[in-house]
């Protein structure tokens, strides 16, 4: 509230405007008077013909205002249906300020004609020359202004052509000031220290409320004061709740000069309408440029520099539907394609239009791309962010076919930016990428890097997690992009500055992979995750040199890995096998070391097959595995079948001691059934007690230690009939299970007597003198023969029949020449024949009388010589 004092220093100088600028009480106009009369009829004509936009103009000036200090400045615009004015209007617009108000030295300018009282003409803006607060005449015939002390209003000249009321008159009427009064008093505040009263004219109120309607955010970031705008729209006398509401604010952080002709900062804005709202921040780059004398005409002359100004967003616009591409004073109506907003000073057409034959317009155009470059540079190298989310939005800034469509002026302006912008674009550093040997981000120029695979990415970045630092690539090679900008939904604008996308080069995987020495630093979690990566993107990497570089691990000697390449395991160099079972991994990866990698076939390393096939997508892993890198799923079964195939060409002893050993402990852990075993081990080879390996053989006999038919033969007579015996080496491996070669027996199914079935060929030991125990093991083994079968082979029989090796009481004779009945040396029908000696055989021949028969010895003389052949 203005002193008393401060009210009647500012009713005199009212008075003394109205006495001497418009001849109040004089009988003749002044030439002064005169002058400005003329002046008033062309700023009639420019207002109610070509119009201007008065909110502009009151934010504008709000914005030059000054301000107390500590006070957060703050402009409302409010329609009201009172009629606080009682000039009858429907309703009246009421505009307060936050200011310290106006001084005389405003009260002059409002109460002229062509004298702006702008004060950013050190910024290179001015605006329309002769507007400002005079823009309200358009929607009203008598504004009112509260401010300062000064209670005034505008009227017409008494008895002179006028065609705008610009006289000042003071109000005496408390009647208004109480009105003002009351309208901030139902908000329980004071009338702010400038308050404009505008009854607006009956046919303006649409008008009014459209202009309010399309005031925008994005003005606010060209402001240099103004941080709060209330807008409220109230059309009848209930006042809630109002038909248009809308607050704007601004925030400015730290404007950061960065040399003599530039400046830059990040302003915030947050717009709220009913009960929605929304905000972004917006980084704001200004530079002064210098203009060519021959441009600096008319109310520009003075001005030696340009200002240019480059908004780009942080994030989602505040366009509210209106994405107005460039700024003046005044929000043009030009909507480009642009992801940044354009502002300066630029000289408007008669319509308040952007003119684009103006010369200081074209050349304010012509400096654009290189503030936008400039701004880029800027923000990237200002460090009020981590690089690469600089880098991101920098990119995202780059106009990408943003041309305008058409032959019109504006068009050509616009795509004239965007060719210059993409010519300066192309040698600046400006795309952020990864260092892969020093885990920073640098910037670089858009045809020095490249994006690369999302799954490929993912290495890389589980990689840096693990603070793994890679060996760098070789001289001239691109670089990645940073992750946070190789997104899908930037290959089109990537593609468009020059960025080769992830399919391009495929090489290039190749050689990162070599270079960087990648496959030796994974641990098996994240090499599970390249091996992932390979097999989503096999159609792009199976074409390039991946398919040649060693990338496949496996289980070595020693428990030593390796790597071999896809190509080698395809032309079957090497063969690459795991099982889908852990266990069993495990337990074939133990057993195939210890019978020495056979076959130059190796298996994954265990760590490395649990977590494939434990995988959330081992399906794919596996597929791919078998299909595009030929590593074959193995089990037990298959790997037995493998081992006997090998073994029966490549004749390695240790390996075929182990063989069974192998198959019976598959058994034990439930691998392998006891029939698969036994089955494998009858096709398997066998090594002799000379370690003579046998892949053919007719029988299999038990070893020689401890066997019978050992004990009869005291040899192999079967040797060159492929009856082969067990050596002793299967019972001697270092923890073998106790009585090994029982299972070994059983499993081959060897034999001994009495069950072994003789080939037919003559036995040696026939022509020897027999011990009794061996004479009992020959008699046993024809008893189970003849059990067997009721024809027994022909040379097999002969030699026994007619060998000598039956003991008599006389020597040794053949059975058919032997004679059994219990007296020694007896006669049958004058024949003398040799009695087989029942002592040496201890008395036990009784239980073999047919046996003994069958062979050809005569059994007993009762009376009657009888002789059984």
């Amino acid at each position: 509230m203005a002193s008393p004092e401060r009210i009647s220093a500012a009713r005199k100088h009212v008075e003394e405007i109205r006495r001497t600028k418009f001849s109040i009480g004089a009988p003749e106009p002044s030439l002064e008077t005169r002058e400005l009369y003329v002046a008033a009829q062309r700023l009639a004509d420019r207002i109610y013909n070509h119009g201007f936009n008065f909110v502009s103009e009151l934010i504008q000036n709000a914005d030059e205002n000054t301000y107390p200090s500590g006070v957060r400045p703050i402009l409302e615009l409010k329609v009201t249906p009172r009629d606080i004015t009682f000039s009858g209007s429907a309703q009246t617009l009421i505009v307060g300020s936050n200011d310290v108000g106006f001084s005389e030295h405003d009260i002059d300018a409002i109460c002229s004609i062509g004298k702006s009282t702008k004060r950013r003409r050190h910024d290179g803006l001015i605006g329309p020359r002769g507007i400002g607060f005079k823009s309200v005449l358009e929607i009203s015939q008598r504004p009112y202004i509260f401010s300062n002390g000064y209670q005034i209003t505008f009227t017409e000249a008494p008895g002179h052509q006028c065609p705008i009321p610009i006289v000042p008159e003071w109000v005496d009427l408390e009647l208004i000031a109480d009105g003002v009064n009351e309208e901030y008093a139902v908000r329980h505040e004071n009338p702010p220290n400038t308050v404009i009263v505008l009854p607006l004219m009956p046919d303006k109120s649409n008008f009014v409320r459209q202009q309010l309607g399309q005031v925008q955010a994005e003005c606010f970031l060209f402001l240099s004061k103004l941080e709060q705008l209330t807008i409220t729209y109230i059309d009848s006398v209930v006042p809630f709740p109002p038909l248009l509401l809308k607050v704007i604010n601004r925030n400015t952080e730290q404007t950061i000069r960065n040399d003599s002709h530039s400046d830059s900062s990040v302003i915030s804005l947050m717009i709220s309408s009913g009960f929605k709202s929304a905000c972004c921040k917006y980084y704001l780059y200004r530079q002064e440029f210098p203009m060519k004398p021959v441009l600096r005409v008319d109310e520009r002359k003075p001005m030696e520099n340009m200002v240019i100004g480059i908004a780009c967003p942080l994030g989602q616009r505040l366009s509210e539907g209106f994405p107005v591409g460039i700024f003046s004073q005044f929000p043009s109506r030009i909507m480009t394609r642009f992801p940044f907003l354009i502002h300066s000073d630029f000289v408007p057409t008669r319509f308040m239009d952007m003119d684009f034959d103006n010369k200081w317009n074209k050349e304010v155009f012509n400096y654009v791309p290189a503030a936008f470059s400039n701004a880029l540079l800027t923000f990237i190298n200002s460090g009020k962010m981590s690089k690469d989310d600089a880098g991101a939005h920098a990119i995202t800034w780059l106009p990408i076919n943003a041309y305008s469509i058409g032959r019109s002026k504006e068009a050509v302006a616009i795509n004239s930016i965007q060719r210059s912008i993409e010519a300066k674009v192309k040698d600046l550093a400006l795309v952020p990428y990864d260092s892969l040997s020093e885990g920073n981000i640098h910037f670089a120029r858009s045809c020095d890097v490249r994006m690369i695979l999302p799954d490929f990415r993912a290495v890389l970045y589980f990689l840096r997690h693990e603070h793994v630092r890679l060996k760098g690539m070789r001289p001239g090679e691109k670089s990645p992009v940073c992750q946070s900008l190789d997104i899908e939904p930037n290959s089109k604008l990537m593609e468009h500055i020059g960025v080769d996308l992830p399919q391009s080069d495929p090489d290039w995987y190749d050689r990162c992979i070599q270079d960087c020495n990648l496959v030796q630093q994974l641990n098996e979690d994240i090499y599970v995750i390249f091996l992932l990566a390979l097999a989503l993107n096999w159609s792009v990497l199976g074409k390039s040199a991946v398919a040649d570089t060693p990338i496949l691990k496996y289980a070595a000697e020693d428990n030593t890995e390796k790597l071999c390449s896809v190509s080698t395991v395809k032309k079957s160099k090497i063969k690459l096998c795991f099982a889908m079972s852990s266990l069993e991994h495990i337990f074939l990866s133990g057993w195939h070391q210890r019978l020495g990698f056979p076959g130059n076939l190796f298996l994954l390393p265990n760590e490395i097959q649990g977590i494939i096939t434990n995988h959330q997508r081992r399906n794919l892993l596996c597929a791919w595995l078998k299909l595009e890198a030929n590593v074959s799923q193995i089990a037990i079964h298959d790997y037995s079948s493998f081992l006997i195939e090998y073994l029966q060409k490549n004749r390695n002893h240790n390996t075929l001691i182990q063989l069974p050993h192998f198959l019976h402990e598959s058994k034990v852990n439930c691998f392998l059934w006891e029939s698969d075993v036994c089955k494998f081990c009858q096709r398997m080879p066998i090594v002799d007690d000379s370690g003579d390996v046998h892949v053919d053989r007719t029988v299999i006999l038990v070893p020689r230690i401890g066997s019978k038919w050992m004990k009869l033969f005291g040899f192999n007579p079967f040797a060159e009939n492929n009856y082969i015996p067990l050596g002793r080496s299967y019972d001697q491996i270092q923890g073998a299970t106790p009585d090994f070669m029982s299972y070994l027996c059983k499993y081959t199914n060897a034999v001994d007597l009495p069950e072994l079935w003789p080939p037919n060929v003559e036995l040696p030991i026939t022509c020897s003198h027999l011990t009794a125990e061996q004479a009992f093991l020959l008699l046993d083994w024809l008893k189970c023969l003849r059990n067997k079968a009721d024809v027994l082979p022909e040379l097999f029989m002969q030699s026994i029949r007619n060998g000598t090796w039956m003991k008599t009481i006389t020597g040794f004779s053949s059975p058919s020449r032997c004679i059994l009945f219990g007296l020694q040396g007896a006669s049958c029908d004058g024949f003398i024949m040799p009695t087989i000696d029942e002592e040496f055989y201890e008395n036990r021949l009784g239980f073999y009388i047919d046996e003994l028969k069958f062979i050809g010895v005569t059994v007993g003389c009762p009376g009657s010589f009888r002789k059984t052949t």
